[in-house]
Formats: C-alpha cells, sequence, structure tokens
C-alpha cells in the first residue's frame, strides 16, 4: 500500500508543477504574411468616348459580338428594309471573303433557314454552304471559271453594298437593344462627388483605381469648381464597358509584411522588437511597423518568416 501512496503522491506533484509551469507561460501568435491596402471607395459614373455607327434605313444586325475591338472601315452590322437587302450583304462580304482566301467550301447542306444566326455570328463557312440554295432564291445562277467575280458584281448591282455598316473608326463595338451602334475608343473618365473628408484623403496629380474585377487602372485626378474629382484613364476601356453608375476604389497605400498582434511588439533601445520563440529558445528581433489596424500590426523584419511564433507582451496580458 505504502508504494501506491508514494506514486500517486508522485503523480499530483508533477501534475501541479506542470499546470502552474503552462499557466505561466506567455501565449504566442504566428506570424502571418501579409497584404495591406489602405483603400477610398466612391460612387460616380463611368463616361467613355464613343462614335455612334451610322445604319441606313432598317433594323441592322450586328456581325460582331459586343466588346469586339474592330478596325476603321470593318464591317459590323448589316441593315436593310427586307430581309433580301441582307442577303445579298451577306453575300457579297462571303463573296469578298472567298476571293481573298483562295478556297471555297463545298454545301454542306444547312437550311436557308439557319442565314439569320449564320450572320449574327459572322460564320462565314455557314454562309458558304447555303451560297447555292440563296443564290437560286434571290435569281442569281453566275457560271464558269470567274462565278465568284461575276457574282460579286451582280451584288454590287444589286445594291448590296449600301446594307453593309462599317465601323468610322478603331475601338470596342457594341450595340444596344434598341438597335443603336457605336464604337468606343480612346479613355474613359470615372466621376464621383467629394465630402470634406472623402477629399482630405484623394492624392492629388495621381491615382490608382480599383476596379470591381481587381484591375488596377493608372488615372489622372483633377477637382472641379463643383467638388467632383474627375478621374482619367487611357487604357483597360474593355473592362468598363458594362460600367456606369458604379462604386470604384481608390488605392492610396499598400504594404506587404507579417501580421501580429499590437501585443507582441516591444519597445527596445533601438526601436521596436519582438520575441520570436523556437520551442524553449527565446529571441528578440527588430522589427518596423509599417501599419495599425484593428488591434494588430503590419510589420517587416529581415529575420522573420511566415509561420513562425511570437511571444505576446507578458505585460499586456495582466
Amino acid at each position: 500500500m505504502f508504494p501506491g501512496i508514494v506514486l500517486l503522491l508522485a503523480a499530483t506533484a508533477y501534475a501541479l508543477l506542470f499546470f502552474t509551469s503552462r499557466a505561466g507561460e506567455a501565449p504566442t501568435a504566428v506570424c502571418t504574411a501579409a497584404l495591406w491596402q489602405d483603400t477610398l471607395p466612391l460612387e460616380g459614373v463611368v463616361r467613355r468616348g464613343e462614335t455612334p455607327v451610322a445604319a441606313p434605313a432598317g433594323r441592322p444586325v450586328p456581325l460582331v459580338p459586343a466588346g469586339t475591338r474592330v478596325a476603321a472601315g470593318e464591317p459590323v452590322a448589316l441593315a436593310g428594309e427586307s430581309g433580301e437587302a441582307r442577303f445579298r450583304a451577306a453575300l457579297l462580304l462571303r463573296v469578298r471573303a472567298e476571293l481573298a482566301s483562295d478556297t471555297l467550301p463545298g454545301p454542306d447542306g444547312q437550311a436557308l433557314r439557319s442565314l439569320s444566326g449564320s450572320l449574327a455570328r459572322r460564320d462565314f463557312s455557314a454562309l458558304g454552304a447555303l451560297l447555292p440554295e440563296v443564290r437560286r432564291s434571290l435569281g442569281y445562277a453566275a457560271t464558269g471559271g470567274n462565278a465568284l467575280r461575276q457574282e460579286e458584281e451582280a451584288l454590287v448591282a444589286a445594291g448590296a453594298e449600301a446594307a453593309i455598316v462599317r465601323a468610322p473608326c478603331a475601338g470596342l463595338f457594341s450595340a444596344g437593344a434598341d438597335g443603336a451602334m457605336t464604337v468606343a475608343s480612346g479613355g474613359w473618365t470615372f466621376t464621383a462627388p467629394l465630402n470634406e473628408k472623402t477629399a482630405a484623403r484623394l492624392p492629388a496629380g495621381r491615382a490608382v483605381l480599383l476596379l470591381p474585377d481587381g484591375t488596377r487602372v493608372a488615372a489622372a485626378v483633377r477637382i472641379t469648381d463643383a467638388g467632383e474629382a474627375v478621374f482619367s484613364c487611357g487604357t483597360h476601356l474593355e473592362r468598363v464597358l458594362p460600367l456606369s453608375e458604379c462604386t470604384l476604389t481608390v488605392l492610396l497605400a499598400e504594404w506587404q509584411g507579417f501580421s501580429l498582434p499590437e501585443s507582441a511588439i516591444l519597445p527596445g533601445e533601438d526601436g521596436d522588437i519582438v520575441c520570436r520563440v523556437s520551442g524553449p529558445v527565446r529571441e528578440y528581433v527588430p522589427v518596423a511597423v509599417l501599419a495599425r489596424r484593428g488591434g494588430s500590426a503590419l510589420v517587416v523584419s529581415p529575420m522573420l518568416r511566415g509561420g513562425m511564433s511570437v511571444l505576446f507582451d507578458p505585460a499586456a496580458e495582466n
């Protein structure tokens, strides 16, 4: 019985010593690599430099998807009072494409009713398959070795050229539900009203805007007499085509370092320090504090790595 009592007392003493030691240990935190940003969100309006695309009478049928970059003079739509006018214009484009390619695909049996879908997609291969049937429906029966050239001359004589709508300048093409078409080229602006607080934080001269998808855009900034900030941008036009009234973010500052609790930062003789912990080893290393936020601090030090443990300031734990 005596040996059992001795073992029980020894275990009790060990447990008391262990928990007393653990209770006296200061807690640690993991040093985490982080990127912090200081940002200013602003609500405003995006305006783009756009050139209207003039079309003849009739509802235009776009040949290119919205947001596609087009060259000046490139065919972007077909328009006309009748479907026949559009057919002739589509055939003219098709013939010219074949004249330039020196190859002529054979018919694959597609029906005439798929022509409208082919026009919307600008699918010249599908239009080529429809040529024989469409040619018969319009009364054309060009033959001989120079059939394509004769077809082109017949289509031009029939006024097919007048139904082809071309881009007035190079840029990004768009078409609205009402049939209006534009080509956006050059730059764009973002205009946002300011108050006393936002005006004080806004940098003068140049700024970096963050678009909703995270894209960064350099912009020139000016403040109008009406108290509005106007950001003038010359790049990433395609990113803002779907935007109008929206919130864009001004990137004021950005820091990259290691995030840890503020209470882990101690005053040293030559500046701030932290105590890094590796098992029983503790070592004080110098740090530079870049920013503080909500009880955390972002620091840099050549002696810190992500995943390291740092000791809280014992005084801050009391």
